[in-house]
């Protein structure tokens, strides 16, 4: 099987958006070790900010 370098792998995106945020900066972490790009709601992104981790607001994506 051929190996894919870094550089030829497309970007990967994990959408977030919760209502009960208990362990959600725990698994934005493991998404982001991964190397997920976070995309969240504008309350869970501000959430997620405040455990300084990198997140893309959703509307910043659809423009709303």
């Amino acid at each position: 099987m051929k190996k894919r370098n870094k550089s030829s792998q497309s970007e990967r995106y994990a959408l977030l958006t919760v209502n009960d945020k208990i362990n959600v900066e725990w698994f934005a972490r493991e998404l982001v070790s991964l190397g997920f790009k976070i995309v969240a709601s504008r309350k869970t992104a501000a959430y997620l900010r405040g455990y300084k981790i990198p997140v893309i607001d959703v509307e910043k994506i659809t423009g709303y």
